[in-house]
């Protein structure tokens, strides 16, 4: 095919759609990045952006309890989880162990993000996603969704993103 609009998952494809001659959106790399959480944190490191401490299994978990427990691979919330104390944090691993579990610091604002949405480096739209009976603020979860305007320094950590990645669309979480 000469264009790809890509909604895979899997980066091996597109990246050899494109060897093929195809124009693919999103770029590989995008996907790469974006669906491994660790890699997605990885960038914000050598981007100069702050995030919340985390750990892999066979290392010193980060600042807690509690923990949030998650797939690197997931997505939707649906494999997110919290873990209250050592005895859930151990659960929530072998839950997930098969899927590369993750252990992150619980956001300061539980049940809230903000997600913004760009195409080609512009700013579509700012989401504030909250839940009052989750910890998660998914909209697939229950959680509701409502435009807002990001705060100033969010479009410098945008810039840096799409300047790093060159991303056709995509949704970067806060």
């Amino acid at each position: 095919p000469d264009l790809v609009v890509s909604r895979t998952r899997d980066f091996h494809l597109t990246r050899s759609l494109e060897e093929r001659g195809a124009i693919v959106v999103n770029p590989p790399l995008v996907s790469e990045v974006c669906n491994d959480k660790v890699s997605t944190l990885e960038l914000a490191e050598s981007l100069g952006i702050p995030f919340l401490p985390y750990s892999l299994p066979d290392s010193p978990f980060p600042p807690g309890p509690p923990w949030v427990v998650k797939s690197r691979i997931g997505h939707g919330g649906t494999e997110v989880h919290m873990a209250h104390d050592s005895v859930e944090l151990d659960g929530k691993l072998q839950l997930l162990h098969d899927r590369m579990p993750m252990v992150q610091t619980v956001a300061p604002r539980i049940g809230a993000d903000m997600r913004c949405y760009l195409s080609e480096g512009e700013l579509l739209a700012a989401v504030l996603r909250t839940s009052d009976s989750d910890f998660r603020a998914n909209h697939g979860l229950g959680g509701r969704a409502e435009l807002c305007e990001p705060p100033e320094p969010v479009f410098d950590i945008l810039d840096r993103i799409t300047d790093a990645i060159h991303p056709d669309f995509i949704g970067v979480d806060f």
